[in-house]
């Protein structure tokens, strides 16, 4: 075996300086510079290796495959009694040593420069490049993947690089959760990214054996019980190739068929009405307003909902000229946070106008400087400041930048420094000096920021367990008229520079939610001067079902509020229509269609505030039909392919059974793999039944006939110990 190793690790290490160029060119790119990076260190350096480790894998995987594939190179290995499932490992284990030592040096060397300089210029630190390190192991796999691709006997290519597919969309998995996933989905992927490669090495190493050791005769389409590797990857790769090229097809049909032009869409909600804070079920959309170079919120009717409501017109007048507030969010805070790398996030410039600030995973707000020189200038702890170069003091529990960020996007939008919201409570930073300060000390599970009216600053409301408290963000003076969405060039009171504006929080009532439903999962609520509004009902427009919201009082009973809407008046888009994508989706193999329902089912019962796939299939008869249909007649096809592959194959009738039963589960992805799994037999007629038997079989499978052996002319010159 060692001579072996030697031979292939002697014959391909000249390729080792190529790929050592290639990831050093790559972690030159990426690496972090005194000016500066547009993305963070650890999503730039897996977005790079996830283009270049794969190509590097296999084109090394096929260098070392193509040489020993020659009829002359094998006959001689095979006939000094080398085994092929030796020559296979020793490829694996020679390309593996080749290839990760081109990958692991640049890292290295990344690492180090990193680890040298610090996050003094931009926030880094050398275990980010772990997350590109685990995905370039993994990215192997396309190694064990080329020598498969290289040793099937195949007709036509589209078989032969049938391999690929699986491998291929592993390893998108793979990026998906290492590219933002920090530490821990590195570790996770680790360990996963083992057992694949030792699937693929296995898969391929069987696919060696059988090219040496396969006899052409009765046994080549047999049984696979004992073979399943290889056959049970060739059924993944064919449902792979199958579902994205519905997908691609799916795409296509979608930018081909959607309109060009904007296309308003009604929606109704409920909404409070400007100066007398009653409450409506308003019909709304958005049109382009050319006058603002915008979108404008356009009412097209709608009527007040009172207790004694039963059934409400959204398309009434009386709400036409009328100014609303619509109903927000009550989001669960996050302990993640979007676009990171799981160890920092983007530096975020809406704290300050000179300072970015970037939030790392242990809990710290890292400020830099950005003129007139980018450097580290300041740390952030919940308990106070802290010069550059420590991470000292209190940590965040959660990603309090970005939370607060998530909510109160309309301050940072205009310009205003936005609140810190963390799971014990909400700070704020001023500036000139830098300072934080906490200006509500209260567990929260859950935030929102709703409208208070034209011209008032938004309200801050948190859930903590089944209360609600509601908030007035005040200045230095105590008001909250600092707030205004379009501020003019006057020197106005309201028109100071934001940053220099220093927050308070002031308690305005707190209020009790009305069940623990509300408490589960996402809600909706409005302000208005008197009472809370509360509805975890959004409104159904295609149909009269009931639907109810909740006024919350601080020192008066709950009073339920429950409507109806005339389903004669439904403005609902017109969805369920036939189209051209419902029908492809009826090629996805059912057994991806089922497990999709069975998710969204499984997520609709853990959280009922998720649509229902049960009412969805009712609401859409038209859309559900096509599918069905669609399914259908994909299912009757490949039962008809399946049928004809199988003949082609020359596959016993227990196997065509067994795959005739798969077809409602994998569509037309069941031929395809009959294609891709076995070998296509040769047929001539038989002399006895006329009909076409296979050539190596003793006996005809129609009639039983045994084979006859031509019949002699007397010029036939036979080898009888052959």
């Amino acid at each position: 075996m060692k001579p072996l190793i030697w031979k292939e690790f002697r014959e391909n290490v000249r390729w080792m300086p190529i790929g050592l160029l290639v990831s050093a060119a790559v972690c030159w790119m990426v690496h972090p510079r005194y000016q500066g990076n547009n993305s963070l260190l650890a999503i730039a350096l897996v977005n790079q290796f996830a283009i270049i480790t794969p190509l590097l894998a296999f084109a090394l995987g096929v260098v070392q495959a193509y040489r020993d594939l020659q009829n002359a190179a094998g006959a001689y290995l095979n006939h000094r009694g080398v085994t092929a499932s030796d020559v296979f490992l020793a490829k694996t284990i020679s390309g593996f040593a080749i290839y990760i030592v081109s990958v692991i040096v640049p890292l290295a060397g990344l690492a180090a420069w990193v680890a040298y300089h610090g996050m003094w210029w931009f926030p880094m630190r050398p275990a980010q490049v772990i997350p590109a390190f685990v995905f370039a192991l993994a990215a192997f796999a396309m190694h064990p993947a080329a020598t498969l691709m290289m040793s099937r006997s195949a007709s036509w290519w589209g078989t032969r690089l049938f391999p690929l597919a699986p491998a291929a969309a592993m390893l998108a998995v793979f990026y998906a959760y290492l590219r933002d996933g920090g530490l821990l989905w590195a570790g996770i992927s680790f360990l996963v990214g083992l057992l694949m490669l030792a699937w693929m090495i296995a898969i391929a190493r069987q696919s060696w054996r059988q090219l040496a050791s396969d006899p052409p005769a009765a046994t080549v389409n047999a049984s696979l019980r004992r073979r399943w590797l290889l056959p049970t990857y060739m059924l993944v790769g064919s449902v792979v190739c199958l579902t994205t090229a519905v997908m691609f097809a799916i795409a296509f049909v979608e930018d081909l068929s959607r309109s060009k032009v904007y296309v308003p869409t009604p929606t109704s909600t409920l909404a409070i009405e400007e100066g007398t804070d009653k409450v409506w079920l308003v019909t709304h959309q958005q049109d382009y307003d050319s006058s603002i170079g915008n979108y404008s919120d356009k009412v097209l009717g709608g009527e007040i909902v009172t207790g004694a409501a039963t059934e409400l017109n959204v398309m009434a007048n009386d709400a036409k000229n009328r100014k609303f507030r619509y109903l927000n969010y009550v989001t669960q805070l996050r302990s993640m946070y979007y676009n990171s790398d799981g160890f920092f996030t983007q530096p975020n410039a809406s704290q300050g106008r000179s300072l970015n600030y970037a939030y790392d995973a242990r809990g710290y707000l890292i400020g830099y400087e950005q003129y007139p020189q980018l450097r580290w200038v300041t740390t952030i702890a919940a308990d106070g400041v802290h010069p550059a170069g420590v991470l000292a003091g209190k940590p965040f529990k959660l990603d309090a930048l970005g939370n607060g960020y998530q909510i109160f996007m309309t301050l940072a939008n205009f310009g205003f420094p936005h609140p810190l919201i963390d799971a014990d409570g909400v700070y704020v930073i001023d500036q000139d000096p830098i300072a934080i300060r906490k200006i509500i000390d209260l567990p929260i599970d859950g935030v929102s920021n709703v409208e208070a009216g034209e011209g008032l600053a938004p309200r801050l409301i948190i859930r903590s367990e089944n209360q609600l408290s509601e908030f007035q963000l005040v200045d230095e003076t105590g008001t909250d008229d600092w707030f205004e969405t379009q501020r003019s060039n006057s020197m106005t009171r309201t028109q100071k520079i934001p940053n220099n504006i220093k927050l308070s929080a002031e308690l305005v009532r707190t209020v009790t939610l009305p069940d623990a439903g509300f408490t589960k999962g996402a809600f909706g609520i409005a302000w208005t001067a008197d009472a809370i509004v509360v509805s975890k009902n959004w409104i159904d427009q295609q149909s009269s079902q009931s639907n109810d919201f909740y006024r919350l009082k601080a020192d008066a009973p709950i009073e339920k509020v429950t409507f109806a809407i005339d389903p004669g008046t439904s403005v609902a888009p017109d969805f369920d229509k036939f189209t051209l994508t419902t029908m492809l989706v009826g090629m996805i193999p059912g057994g991806l269609d089922l497990t999709g329902f069975a998710i969204a089912l499984a997520i609709y019962i853990t959280d009922p505030s998720q649509p229902n796939p049960v009412v969805d299939f009712i609401r859409y008869p038209i859309m559900v039909s096509t599918f069905f249909v669609s399914f259908i007649i994909i299912t009757a096809l490949s039962f008809w392919l399946v049928r004809r592959a199988a003949y082609r194959r020359g596959l016993s009738r227990q196997q065509t059974r067994c795959w005739n039963w798969s077809v409602p589960f994998l569509g037309l992805a069941a031929p395809l793999s009959i294609i891709a799994i076995y070998r296509l037999v040769h047929r001539e007629p038989c002399p006895a039944c006329t009909a076409p038997r296979r050539v190596d079989l003793h006996e005809c499978e129609h009639c039983g006939e045994p084979w006859q052996p031509p019949a002699d002319q007397g010029i036939e010159i036979i080898d009888q110990a052959a």
